[in-house]
């Protein structure tokens, strides 16, 4: 029990019993167990902010604190990792902060990263580190790395672990690719920024191969860093490489002149695949990692985004979940209505979702009716195409022309949940379907906004009256409520 007001720490016996770790003051901040739960990791800021304003007072470098658990015996907390930096001239220290990353598959390491406390820098990397949980050691593998959980992969036994080093926001300049030798402690660069700008990777359940994504260092530079679109030579020559760890000899998964990013190996490590841009769309791939013969995936394929990623660190994760082996969750069954009198319409959708009063956007407050698989006031979960989870936002307005296209060109000149256009820009519109709604025409499309995210949109004419209704998340259940959709 995390209480970050006052900075305590207790633990819960299996009896209910209580145990103080750190009483309140001691600037705990966060907590992490591992996924075998015999150790809890406790972050301790020393810093905290003025009761009396925005000033921070620090009392001393940022701290990593262990507490081992074995046979229900809850074991003294140990200092496993204080900060190296030092105090200023004036015997000041900065606040600082500490971000967790992945745990080893076998539970010994954990990844962090350590640096001052600035949004800005926190953006554009920090130290990243692995602590040894058996030794309490901590190993310091880069001066500076994204916060990027795609550009680190352990090996499958935990032994080793590749990552993409190299500070600065952008994907296209300063990274290289370096491994990281758990038994020995000691890390070496396998792929030099003079050769390649590597990204995401991806280590082979079967340990023998690493897939990473990189452009060659002499297709990109400090001009091409912040453009974000398949324009900028930088990102179009993505493509995808294969290394061996064993002898640190890398080649191309295949000779396909395309846009190609995000690896990722299915559960057997029999097939590799990746994204990869097609003309004017993007589909995920499935290659044999031997031939580099790929086939695209049904159903996969979706129009290319006009930006790629946010400084061209990409996120595919919505492709990637059409992968045979991707779980799918069950679509829930609609058992509660929701009315809307001054609308005149009523919904169903499934039980445990919450009525809302609108979502915010880029451009601030939308107010309108909302349907969400999570609190509206709370994180909103992950909303992939088959997670089961979704928000769905209802608006009604008035058409005095009664034109189903007017209403349509209104809905694609204003994003919907999720979604970003520039300034007069307009969504892109695909998978279009005619049909009717009781007897109404409608229109049931696909909108996508700048950076990728796409939205299911219904928009429905009842004469002078335009419904839409616009969904991020399980296009399968944002189908299931709109067809549930009774006008009056």
């Amino acid at each position: 029990m995390l209480n970050d007001t006052v900075g305590s720490l207790d633990l819960q016996g299996s009896a209910g019993e209580t145990f103080a770790v750190f009483p309140p003051g001691s600037t705990v901040v966060e907590a992490n167990w591992s996924p075998d739960s015999r150790y809890l990791l406790v972050v301790r800021s020393n810093w905290q902010r003025s009761p009396s304003g925005p000033e921070i007072e620090v009392y001393g470098p940022i701290e990593i604190w262990q507490i081992r658990l074995e046979d229900d015996q809850i074991g003294s907390p140990s200092l496993v990792f204080q900060s190296l930096t030092r105090p200023d001239e004036s015997g000041n220290f900065i606040p600082e902060q500490i971000v967790w990353g992945t745990w080893s598959p076998d539970n010994r390491y954990v990844l962090f990263w350590q640096g001052p406390l600035s949004a800005s820098i926190l953006a554009d990397g920090m130290a990243l580190w692995a602590l040894d949980t058996g030794s309490g050691e901590a190993f310091l593998l880069a001066d500076v790395a994204l916060l990027n959980p795609k550009y680190q992969s352990w090996a499958p036994d935990g032994s080793a672990l590749v990552f993409t080093a190299g500070g600065y926001r952008s994907a296209q300049i300063n990274k290289w690719l370096n491994l990281f030798d758990a038994t020995s402690g000691q890390v070496v660069t396998v792929v030099s920024q003079t050769e390649q700008i590597p990204g995401i990777v991806a280590w082979s359940p079967r340990g023998d191969l690493i897939a990473y994504a990189a452009v060659p260092a002499s297709e990109t530079g400090p001009d091409l860093a912040d453009w974000m679109s398949f324009e900028n030579q930088a990102i179009a020559g993505r493509r995808v490489y294969l290394l061996d760890p064993a002898t640190g000899q890398h080649r191309r998964l295949n000779d396909t002149d395309a846009f190609q990013d995000a690896p990722t190996w299915s559960d057997d490590g029999a097939i590799l695949y990746y994204v990869q841009r097609e003309g004017d769309t993007m589909a995920l791939m499935a290659a044999d990692p031997a031939t580099g013969q790929a086939q695209v995936i049904e159903g996969s394929r979706r129009p290319a985004p006009k930006a790629v990623g946010y400084y061209g660190q990409s996120n595919w994760d919505d492709l990637l979940t059409h992968r045979p082996e991707a779980s799918r969750a069950e679509v829930p069954p609609l058992t509660e209505t929701y009315s809307d009198p001054t609308g005149g319409y009523t919904l169903c959708y499934p039980a445990g979702w919450h009525v809302g009063q609108g979502w915010e956007g880029l451009y601030g407050w939308q107010e309108m009716p909302t349907l969400t698989s999570y609190p509206p006031d709370g994180p909103a979960p992950e909303l992939s195409p088959f997670s089961g989870q979704a928000i769905i936002a209802i608006q009604v307005v008035e058409l005095p022309e009664g034109d189903l296209e007017a209403l349509l060109r209104e809905v694609l000149a204003e994003p919907g949940p999720g979604q970003i256009t520039s300034k007069d820009g307009i969504l892109t519109a695909f998978d279009r379907r005619e049909l009717t709604m009781e007897g109404r025409p409608a229109i049931r499309l696909e909108t996508m906004g700048d950076f990728g995210v796409v939205n299911h949109v219904l928009v429905v004419l009842d004469g002078t009256r335009g419904f839409i209704l616009r969904g991020r998340g399980d296009g399968r259940v944002f189908d299931a409520v709109a067809g549930s959709l009774q006008l009056r």
